[in-house]
């Protein structure tokens, strides 16, 4: 009797350690789920970022270069009417 007491403990006891060995497993796997996400959510943050500074730059450089045709338009008009006043007079 106390053989299969004996037994019945130490298979109870393989069970537990086989269970607890299972959760350790199961919790290390979510760790590693979960670090992965975060990764994969630093990247796209990352890249959503890289993206709007682009198109930030882009828009800043658009801006500057209508400045600067509009400045050199001026310019033209300007130095058009000077010629033309200048011709009138003489």
């Amino acid at each position: 009797m106390i053989i299969i007491y004996i037994n019945i403990i130490i298979i109870i006891i393989i069970i537990i350690i086989i269970i607890i060995i299972i959760i350790i497993i199961i919790i290390i796997i979510i760790i590693i789920i979960i670090f992965i996400i975060n990764i994969i959510i630093i990247i796209i943050i990352i890249i959503i970022i890289i993206i709007i500074i682009i198109f930030i730059i882009n828009i800043i450089i658009i801006i500057i270069i209508i400045i600067i045709i509009i400045i050199i338009i001026i310019i033209i008009i300007i130095i058009i009417n000077i010629e033309y006043v200048i011709n009138l007079k003489e």
